[in-house]
């Protein structure tokens, strides 16, 4: 991750259509996505959260974009804005750019257009804001199409590898940074492949790992338990339900943001059972993003007050990445909101180090 400005962004939009393909052209960026409905939520949002950027349709029920736009800078709201129009929205777009800090995109839009607009509003120079591929691996045969799923499952932007034998799949690890890693048909069974994934953990240690068994070995309470080096597990081959709303956003998707001297955790997206993987992977991108930040950083900041409110987890990740940012010589402060404070006090967790809330300058 390296000190690369990644931060959130708010797309507000009635169509859920748009939204999605708005997200597949700027989440590759490094950004953290959220997604409102109409201008309403849209405002509701900003009210309790600050974004890097949004982007907004001009036309919405309930509350359109020009209108949610003027609601925020008459608060004082400067954040940048992109809005999403046609052609044929010329004379009410130039209106609205008069309110500063405004910029555009036409419908259909396309990367090369989403780039320059994120580049232009952000400030950033167009060779440094550069896409990432986030990268799957099935090591093992991949019985049952999972290669297949995998790619007709997952944003486009998302690179699934495969590896037929445990040499391939360590010789891919080391050339290649995995986000996702799922052990299928290793010959040897069980204990081989977790063998395999204990060898693939030290070449690949913010991954998440899981193992593909039969379906009558697993459920939905299996991909949920970590056993051994394994996050959980999940049939052979995995639904693609559970490739879209549980694997990408608990393992795919960027899970830390980086602004300036603070490391923040993205909101958690899925069911209150799956709170423990999202955990357990977000405890290792921090980790990850902690080791890549300047030695001995007295301004590090860990905001993880959008994570769930859990004061066990919350307690682990604090004390993990303490540890990590000691032997850097840094001494972070952390950001959790008044929720996870009270969480933390209910279960006698006593973190060594400042808690601040979200309005808190530390």
């Amino acid at each position: 991750m390296g000190g690369r400005k990644t931060g959130r962004i708010l797309i507000v939009d009635d169509s859920a259509a748009v939204r999605a393909s708005l997200e597949s052209l700027i989440e590759p960026y490094g950004f953290e996505v959220e997604h409102a409905e109409d201008g309403a939520s849209g405002l509701r949002r900003c009210g309790s959260a600050g974004y890097d950027l949004l982007l907004l349709d001009l036309h919405m029920p309930v509350l359109d974009g020009p209108t949610m736009l003027r609601f925020l800078r008459q608060w004082g709201n400067q954040t940048p804005v992109i809005l999403v129009t046609s052609a044929s929205d010329s004379r009410l777009l130039s209106s609205v750019i008069k309110l500063g800090r405004v910029d555009y995109v036409c419908k259909p839009f396309d990367p090369g257009q989403i780039h320059a607009a994120l580049s232009r509003v952000l400030g950033v120079r167009p060779d440094e804001l550069v896409a990432e591929t986030p990268r799957v691996l099935v090591a093992g045969d991949g019985e049952g199409g999972t290669v297949e799923i995998l790619r007709g499952s997952l944003p486009v932007h998302v690179a699934v590898d495969s590896a037929v034998t445990a040499e391939e799949a360590e010789a891919q690890a080391r050339r290649q940074g995995y986000r996702l890693v799922l052990v299928d048909g290793i010959p040897g069974g069980r204990e081989a492949a977790a063998a395999l994934a204990r060898r693939l953990g030290v070449l690949q240690p913010e991954a998440g790992f899981f193992l593909l068994d039969d379906p009558e070995r697993t459920s939905d309470a299996s991909r949920r338990t970590a056993t051994g080096p394994f996050d959980g597990a999940l049939p052979r081959p995995p639904e693609a339900r559970v490739v879209k709303e549980f694997l990408y956003p608990n393992c795919l998707r960027n899970l830390v943001t980086v602004s300036g001297r603070t490391l923040s955790l993205a909101a958690f997206r899925g069911n209150d059972e799956d709170v423990e993987t999202y955990f357990r992977v977000a405890q290792r991108r921090v980790l990850g993003a902690v080791q890549t930040m300047p030695q001995a950083d007295a301004g590090l900041r860990i905001d993880l007050s959008r994570a769930p409110a859990g004061g066990e987890p919350v307690a682990r990740l604090v004390n993990a990445a303490l540890q990590a940012a000691a032997e850097l010589g840094a001494k972070p402060a952390f950001v959790v909101s008044a929720v996870q404070r009270a969480a933390l006090d209910a279960a006698g967790q006593r973190c060594p180090a400042p808690l601040l809330t979200p309005d808190e300058k530390g």
